[in-house]
């Protein structure tokens, strides 16, 4: 059964009640307040909610984070569906049920060219064919353990929009076989191509294209015609590869689930909202929608750092911190030599500073005492630091939001 929040209202009388010129007795007051105390007891029943995202991202986790805590706090019953090739599982807050499901390393995208190359738009469907591999490798390995969560009801489904077919299929089917309403959650910003699904009008040639350009990469001029073209022609070649590239295929997974013709029109005009984690309306002129909220941009309370931390970084001898991290996809191992060769003559010579460098191995040489190396740091209160003055990241638009909190 469906665990039940009982939420009362309760007034209490502040003044003494007067009919006429009779002050009311201590005792009908009582039962008043008595009364209204039944009145207002209202028994409802707790939501089963249900959070997919993309397969091995633990920053996905992060975004969706803080909205699912508040849906717990409310008395909703909240699951999030975690599949990575982590052993470990994510820690969540006590109170949300995680279903962690171990992946093998197939559906890894080698992430070893992001220094040297610079991506296409062209076969931009191959990411979420790996989403769709991943799900049909749970379904094959964990099936009984699936199972049981597709044959629960859930009351809502909140989908991943990036790479996350599985959360795509659960929705899908949930709201097919029990009536049930999904919300897209863009956990970074919606893509173009989904914003045509969505008829909200955005013009390609008005912003930049979510696509590193190929020449001028500083910045995006909206009178200039080449800037213009170019990013008209990104946002429409990667659009075209999504579609075509996902809808024409066999979609393995998504079959597992009796799902054969998946269309992306389908899915986005379906959904009952589309929530999403980002400040896409603030730099340049963007169409809005009734049906696209937006739930993120909010600005948590930093902790203390620990004290070997914020010795270092307080220290009274540095200008300030820089603080050097490129995120769990980017890493250090697979970089060129020349790369963390210039890195570390940088960080050796920059001695009137404090730097925090966040290295995924052991690479690095030993380094001078301004420079402390970690595997894993407190990054966001490590930016809130009024003496850091300087964040050196891979760009991502994760990254952008915490610098800006």
């Amino acid at each position: 059964p469906k665990s039940r929040v009982t939420h009362t209202t309760l007034v209490i009388p502040v003044v003494n009640l007067h009919i006429g010129y009779v002050s009311v007795p201590f005792a009908i007051r009582n039962m008043c307040a008595t009364f209204i105390l039944l009145v207002l007891s209202v028994e409802v029943e707790a939501s089963r909610i249900l959070f997919y995202p993309m397969h091995s991202s633990r920053s996905h986790i992060v975004s969706m984070l803080p909205f699912a805590e508040r849906l717990m706090q409310a008395g909703h019953d909240v699951h999030f569906f975690e599949a990575t090739q982590r052993k470990e599982h994510f820690s969540f807050p006590y109170g949300i049920s995680n279903h962690h499901f171990r992946l093998s390393n197939r559906t890894i995208w080698n992430l070893s060219s992001m220094w040297t190359e610079t991506y296409s738009p062209w076969g931009f469907d191959y990411v979420y064919r790996l989403g769709d591999d991943a799900f049909f490798e749970l379904i094959s390995e964990h099936s009984d353990e699936v199972t049981r969560i597709l044959n629960k009801t859930w009351d809502i489904v909140f989908a991943d929009e990036l790479f996350a077919m599985g959360s795509f299929g659960i929705a899908l089917r949930n709201k097919k076989i029990f009536k049930k309403p999904y919300v897209m959650l863009s956990t970074t910003v919606i893509l173009q191509y989904f914003t045509w699904e969505l008829a909200l009008g955005r013009n390609f040639l008005c912003q930049p294209s979510s696509w590193t350009p190929f020449s001028d990469d500083i910045h995006f001029d909206v009178t200039n015609m080449v800037h213009r073209w170019s990013a008209l022609y990104a946002e429409a070649i990667s659009g075209i590869s999504i579609k075509f590239g996902i809808e024409c295929r066999k979609n393995k997974g998504l079959a597992t689930l009796g799902i054969n013709d998946f269309s992306f029109t389908d899915l986005w005009t379906n959904a009952a909202y589309i929530f999403q984690e980002e400040m896409d309306y603030l730099a340049f002129p963007t169409p809005i929608s009734n049906d696209v909220l937006n739930i993120g941009s909010y600005c948590p309370q930093p902790n203390h750092l620990p004290l070997d931390l914020r010795e270092f970084i307080e220290d009274s001898s540095s200008k300030g911190t820089i603080y050097i991290a490129m995120g769990t996809n980017v890493k250090w191992a697979n970089a060129p030599l020349s790369i963390t060769a210039a890195f570390k003559y940088v960080m050796r010579e920059l001695h009137q500073y404090r730097i925090i460098f966040v290295n995924d191995n052991d690479s690095l040489q030993e380094m001078p005492s301004h420079v402390k190396v970690l595997n894993w740091a407190p990054q966001f209160d490590i930016l809130n630091h009024n003496k850091t003055i300087l964040f050196i990241s891979h760009g991502g638009l994760k990254r952008m939001l915490e610098n800006g909190q």
